[in-house]
């Protein structure tokens, strides 16, 4: 079969991100969805295969094992990359239930037409999140790790996590080799394929990393049109141990100047480290863990690589808001803050909203939820908010800038609701920007 680097856009690629623009080596969103219509558009090629995969049987078999040992004859899997069903029917048959996940539209087709008593869902697996109640004792995932970039594989399987009950099982196979990067291929009907294959070592010490205890491991050889392939299964538990808190506290400092808790740039990646390498962490040191990355991204932002980077850890990171179960504002604050900084603006205003019930008139919060609502282009509710804010008794608490920052948005707001408003909105977007601007205008940039 030939197999050969795509060193230019196919027409697939250039449909989905531009005819120019070159196939992404960082950003997992637009890789898995390249991947995912490349699986669409190649379906049928191979289709029984797909459905009759036998070398998976016998460390299938391993994984059910390793769940009736645990007393889980009846356990919740959750399948992730699911393909045309092939695994799921089989768990299925040994008395398992199981949800199955995929971004390819075509192959759950065919997993619902194969295996009618299924359950199939459109899920991609880096926005893995689901509410503590529905959290999953297994997680079965074949080939899917191959198409993720090597620097990410590590937090993706810590974000897996989220949705794996503690002491979960999770069951992870890859290919062994020395693929990496696009290819295309014949059997792909020359459509784009990124793939990563692994080194022998490399999975364990990722699920390790990832806060996972290695149980058992084998290895299996398929052959497909003359070719073989080696693959790799290792069936992990998910640790139970806890942030290791006194090491953590070294790379913890308190800053005077901004009156928090900061961590120096040149030890925000092995404070990350022991984050990631935690089996279970409480909502405020998931909140840290974001705003660490948030302070990875600042750190590397000269370097577009780096900072892409740190941005995709950042948003693997990121929990929804119905997924996030804390009563401290701090947490709140600081997830509203980051969504709004990925411009997921929904998001942003439910976390905001959330902190502002648990603390009413909060400056800070305010100010941020004023900028989340006028990114959902509800600039009414952005304009009332920063009111709200400018008239709480807490402004002499504020420095100058900060009120020039807060008078600035809001002439912001007043000229963008003009837009589409009336001249009288418009006028009076001008009059509000420059009576304010007046007052502070040393500070306007």
């Amino acid at each position: 079969m030939r197999n050969k680097l795509l060193t230019k856009d196919s027409s697939l690629a250039a449909t989905l991100i531009g005819v120019y623009a070159p196939l992404p080596l960082i950003d997992l969103d637009k890789i898995l969805t390249i991947v995912a219509d490349t699986y669409d558009y190649t379906a049928s090629v191979d289709d029984e295969k797909q459905f009759n995969d036998s070398n998976l049987a016998e460390p299938l078999e391993t994984f059910a094992q390793l769940l009736r040992k645990q007393h889980k004859q009846r356990a919740h899997v959750l399948a992730i990359s699911c393909g045309a069903g092939w695994e799921a029917n089989f768990l299925m048959a040994r008395g398992f239930d199981i949800v199955g996940i995929d971004t390819s539209a075509e192959m759950l087709r065919r997993a619902r037409n194969r295996v009618p008593g299924g359950k199939f869902q459109r899920v991609s697996m880096q926005n893995l999140q689901v509410p503590p109640e529905e959290t999953f004792e297994a997680i079965w995932s074949t080939r899917t790790l191959i198409h993720v970039p090597p620097a990410l594989v590590v937090d993706v399987l810590a974000s897996w996590k989220r949705v794996l009950k503690p002491a979960g099982i999770l069951g992870v196979g890859v290919n062994i080799g020395e693929r990496n990067g696009w290819e295309t291929s014949e059997a792909l009907s020359e459509q784009p394929m990124f793939y990563h294959y692994f080194a022998d070592g490399e999975l364990e010490e990722a699920l390790e990393a990832a806060g996972y205890q290695v149980v058992e491991k084998a290895y299996v050889t398929s052959k497909s049109n003359a070719s073989e392939s080696r693959n790799c299964f290792v069936f992990a538990q998910r640790s139970d141990t806890s942030l290791d808190k006194t090491t953590y506290s070294q790379y913890v400092q308190y800053d005077e100047h901004e009156k928090r808790r900061t961590v120096q740039p040149e030890d925000l990646e092995s404070a990350i480290a022991l984050l990631l390498h935690a089996g279970s962490l409480t909502p405020g040191e998931q909140a840290n863990l974001c705003l660490l990355y948030d302070q990875l991204a600042l750190r590397d932002r000269t370097d577009e690589n780096r900072y892409k980077l740190a941005a995709q850890k950042l948003k693997l990171r990121l929990q929804t808001p119905e997924t996030l179960v804390s009563e401290d504002l701090d947490v709140w604050l600081a997830m509203g803050d980051l969504h709004l900084k990925l411009a997921q603006y929904r998001q942003a205003v439910s976390c905001l909203e959330r902190a502002l019930r648990l603390r009413p008139n909060h400056f800070a919060t305010l100010v941020h939820l004023s900028q989340a609502y006028a990114g959902l282009k509800n600039f009414d509710k952005a304009i009332a908010t920063t009111h709200v804010a400018e008239h709480l008794p807490e402004q002499s608490q504020i420095s100058d800038e900060e009120r020039a920052e807060l008078f600035h948005a809001l002439g912001h707001f007043y000229i963008d609701r003009s837009l589409s408003g009336t001249n009288e909105a418009s006028v009076q977007a001008v009059s509000y920007t420059h009576l304010r601007a007046h007052e502070t205008d040393s500070y306007l940039v």
